[in-house]
């Protein structure tokens, strides 16, 4: 049996409008990918054209923000400085106002041999001291060596004075003077 087949009279039906139709709706789909993707690779060459700038420029910035951290922090620890000076300053001009230093010369004038004269006092205040003590300076000059400890002596058995150290003693070549340096705490007598 043999089949045949008429082509004449079977209905023509065309695939290419529908063939057209899926392409269009695959490109429909497709083309927003493949913008974007060019898109995309368009931008990553502008980014990497500026990138050596934007980094300088960031790391300019970034070095900017750290100066300007520490010269605020510079100023607020000047401006701590200059103020905590300024009132030590002032507590001291204080305590130097309160210093009797009429019985201080006289307590040290009845401790002095007769051989020592002093050249300077220097009175400091402590701020863990209170107001009726001080620490003194005493620099001299001593004809002989033996006055030195003998006026260290003195000083610590008076009430008024303790804790006396030498700091320095020395004696120039061509002098017969030995110079001298002691430190004590005073106590004012009160009144």
């Amino acid at each position: 049996m043999k089949l045949s087949l008429n082509l004449s009279t079977r209905k023509y039906k065309s695939v290419l409008l529908t063939r057209l139709i899926i392409i269009g709706a695959l490109l429909a789909i497709v083309a927003p990918f493949l913008l974007n993707a060019g898109l995309i690779v368009h931008f990553k060459r502008k980014v990497r054209r500026f990138e050596p700038e934007y980094a300088a420029k960031l790391n300019t910035s970034r070095e900017l923000t750290m100066r300007a951290k520490r010269t605020e922090e510079r100023l607020k620890q000047v401006d701590f400085q200059t103020l905590s000076d300024q009132i030590e300053l002032f507590y001291q001009t204080i305590l130097l106002r309160n210093l009797k230093w009429m019985r201080l010369l006289a307590a040290l004038e009845d401790k002095m041999p007769d051989r020592a004269r002093l050249v300077r006092i220097t009175p400091s205040f402590s701020q863990d001291m209170d107001r009726s003590s001080a620490t003194i300076q005493l620099e001299g000059v001593s004809k002989s060596f033996d006055q030195i400890p003998l006026l260290m002596k003195n000083l610590e058995n008076s009430p008024f004075f303790d804790k006396v150290y030498v700091v320095k003693i020395s004696k120039e070549r061509d002098s017969k003077d030995y110079e001298f340096s002691l430190e004590m705490n005073y106590y004012q007598p009160m009144e």
